[in-house]
């Protein structure tokens, strides 16, 4: 009810305090006003579905903040506030499985023992009084490896030529085409073209596109990378464009297979140490493990 309240006699500090929870520059909703369809609202509508991993489309959230603004504000603040609540952890005890999982903490070792090592995922034999033995192949493991960096700079139109020319001599449909890869309905990129049309008749949209902006952030929150809604603002504005092709030879990248490496135990000559390329042990003795309760040798 505060927030409602607060939003009913103040609507412009509650965007700016909403906006600042969320991790954003304080005065971005200020930028409201200077476009048809609310850029900053879009996008920070869009940011905080891509975070939490809500359903949902572009389109309902361009609706919502065209439509609904201080409703789809006071929805946005209500669903930080909820998201930041202590989580209770319930854990379920899994029968007849074949792995054992074992978490912190670890007891640690007595005075005179020597270091015990033990891994997060273990493979236990379901005979008994058979010890587990590590199979001879092992399936291949999916391993990739995404930087938190946007993998080409927002000048790098060269690196794909493709999708440079594309975006020169067609950027209309250039933008609807990344915007249906995305995963968006491909006709929302027309609304920026409208947006910009409404020049000519005298409304004020010297903004960012809204559009533009919001695809920024839903792509930099999908992939993780670093950066804020400044920063996407600006390049949406002065160089939007280049953007659009940064976004492109983004999804284009994200989207190529993984690299496949080899997930079998490898030992090393000389030492009697044990290395997989999966998380798992190190350790200096021979460790065995069965159903039996763990023991320790001396």
């Amino acid at each position: 009810m505060a927030s409602c309240c607060l939003a009913f006699w103040c609507f412009p500090c509650f965007a700016c305090i909403t906006s600042k929870e969320a991790g954003e520059c304080l005065c971005l909703p200020m930028l409201d006003g200077t476009g048809c369809i609310p850029p900053i609202s879009m996008s920070m509508r869009v940011s905080i579905r891509q975070r939490y991993g809500i359903e949902g489309t572009m389109c309902e959230d361009c609706v919502y903040s065209f439509f609904c603004l201080p409703c789809s504000w006071c929805q946005m603040s209500r669903e930080m506030k909820n998201r930041q609540q202590p989580i209770t952890l319930v854990t379920a005890h899994m029968r007849g499985r074949s792995e054992l999982t074992i978490q912190d903490p670890v007891l640690p070792p007595q005075s005179g023992d020597l270091p015990v090592v033990i891994a997060t995922n273990m493979i236990i034999n379901t005979n008994f009084g058979q010890l587990a033995q590590p199979p001879l192949q092992q399936t291949q493991g999916l391993i990739a490896v995404h930087s938190d960096q946007w993998s080409s700079s927002i000048c790098g139109c060269f690196d794909d030529l493709y999708i440079c020319c594309c975006g020169f001599w067609c950027f209309p449909c250039f933008a609807c085409s990344v915007t249906s890869k995305f995963g968006e309905c491909c006709c929302l990129p027309v609304l920026d073209i409208l947006s910009l049309s409404a020049q000519q008749f005298g409304l004020p949209t010297c903004g960012p596109p809204a559009v533009s902006m919001s695809i920024r952030v839903a792509a930099r929150t999908r992939f993780g990378i670093q950066g804020d809604m400044m920063e996407d603002c600006l390049y949406s504005s002065l160089c939007n464009t280049c953007s659009w092709c940064q976004i492109a030879r983004e999804i284009k990248r994200r989207g190529q297979n993984f690299t496949v490496i080899n997930s079998q135990l490898t030992m090393l000559p000389g030492q009697n140490f044990m290395m997989a390329s999966q998380p798992g042990v190190f350790s200096s003795q021979t460790m065995a493990v069965s159903s039996q309760p763990m023991m320790r040798q001396f």
